[in-house]
């Protein structure tokens, strides 16, 4: 029986993102396998308030040592967890999960660790042209699509049962999410606004309750989860383009998706309102078939069949 291959995970967690709970699918991969066994370190002053890690508490590590297993796991900022020498020259082959554009943005922090040996996982194919076309990636560039655990998201309602008529989420750019708000408001337009963090499940099921739902994400992103979750749940998505995202949100296809700006997203409102019944079902539609391939089962199998060519 050959013997199972450890792989270490490193986190700072200072509060609940989605690159924190695509990290914990990617550990859960790790643990699906005979053959490779998932290990992982906490930063002393990590909350464990929403933390995906919590029912596994009791089996995290209490001291980090890289030099004693056989893969290293390194998503966002986790480099710096080794010492310079050992970025330059891993104590196990690296593993960098890469899930979004800032990257390959010479101004940000992140873009220095590009430089160190690893293979590079990217969340989308946007992701990986974006690394790619700064010339300074050390290792290979893989493509790994973000998968939904459909199992883990609400059942979806029917049209009768969706109470709210419009949504905005706008935890990602409140100001501009209370300047719809408060234009919406002014023409008499019945919404709901939400600005804060909220628990994952409250926040799927105000998604699942609204006949609309407009997505704000950073002007950038990786990928942005929310989005394909919503189309699952059979809202007409608004959802400006984000680079990310474009794999998926397919403008007047499976959403609308304006420029990210105030006078684009109204508009694109007023488009999703007024909507007749038979061309908001047919881009729902299509959402929903395109939110239904995007797996959580390919994506561990593509993930477990890269660390056996690593390994």
């Amino acid at each position: 029986m050959e013997k199972m291959l450890t792989v270490l995970f490193h986190r700072d967690f200072a509060g609940f993102t989605g690159g924190h709970l695509k990290v914990w699918d990617y550990y859960q991969h790790i643990q699906s396998s005979k053959n490779y066994n998932a290990e992982i370190f906490f930063t002393r002053k990590s909350s464990w308030v929403d933390n995906p890690w919590l029912g596994v508490r009791n089996k995290c590590l209490d001291n980090w040592n890289p030099e004693k297993t056989d893969i290293l796991f390194l998503a966002g900022m986790d480099w710096l967890a080794l010492s310079e020498s050992e970025r330059q020259s891993p104590p196990a082959p690296v593993i960098n999960l890469i899930q979004h554009v800032r990257h390959a943005d010479s101004n940000n922090p992140l873009y220095e660790f590009l430089k160190y040996p690893a293979t590079r996982i990217c969340v989308s194919q946007q992701v990986a042209e974006a690394i790619d076309a700064t010339g300074e990636v050390n290792g290979d560039i893989v493509v790994n699509t973000n998968g939904i655990d459909h199992a883990l998201l609400p059942k979806p309602l029917s049209l009768e049962n969706k109470d709210i008529p419009l949504l905005i989420m706008g935890l990602k750019n409140p100001e501009l999410a209370q300047s719809l708000s408060g234009e919406l408001s002014a023409n008499g337009i019945k919404h709901t606004l939400i600005q804060k963090h909220l628990p994952r499940y409250e926040f799927l099921s105000l998604i699942n309750r609204s006949l609309v739902t407009v997505l704000l994400p950073t002007l950038t992103e990786g990928f942005y989860l929310p989005a394909l979750e919503a189309m699952y749940l059979d809202t007409l998505v608004i959802c400006p383009d984000c680079i990310g995202n474009r794999s998926f949100c397919k403008d007047a296809i499976t959403c609308i998706r304006p420029a990210y700006n105030f006078k684009n997203i109204i508009k694109a409102i007023q488009q999703a309102l007024a909507m007749s019944s038979e061309k908001r079902m047919e881009i729902t539609s299509v959402a929903k078939n395109l939110a239904l391939e995007h797996t959580i089962e390919q994506e561990r199998n593509n993930f477990l069949e890269l660390l056996s060519a690593v390994c």
